[in-house]
């Protein structure tokens, strides 16, 4: 009998993001964990005002790219493709941050769990 791969994470907490302007280059944190936890991302839905490709970092490694969406048109929405067992950040304590490759406002939800470190 197959097993259910995803039944062991099921997402819990759901970060809204309410038309954040963004600078690209300037990362913008959009969770931050509860102290001696990591995240783990499952997925996430979101817009652009602007035609830019949203960037997903792990703060414990500035600057580094963990997902990305495609070049989103203007008013481009991007669902999450399946991430399988999610994207789980290095550190405990790190936070997941947003950033883009033009400035753009970014609207829509991220989720995921957040585990203990």
């Amino acid at each position: 009998m197959p097993t259910d791969r995803k039944a062991a994470y099921r997402a819990s907490t759901f970060k809204m993001i309410n038309a954040n302007a963004i600078t690209a280059g300037t990362e913008e944190t959009v969770w931050t964990p509860q102290s001696g936890s990591r995240i783990r991302l499952l997925g996430w839905n979101l817009s652009a005002s602007a035609a830019t490709a949203i960037e997903f970092q792990d703060s414990s490694a500035s600057g580094t790219v963990i997902a990305q969406t495609p070049l989103l048109a203007i008013a481009g929405v991007h669902n999450s493709p399946d991430l399988g067992d999610g994207i789980l950040l290095s550190a405990a304590d790190g936070t997941l941050a947003l950033d883009v490759t033009a400035n753009a406002t970014i609207s829509g939800m991220v989720w995921g769990i957040e585990e203990p470190a």
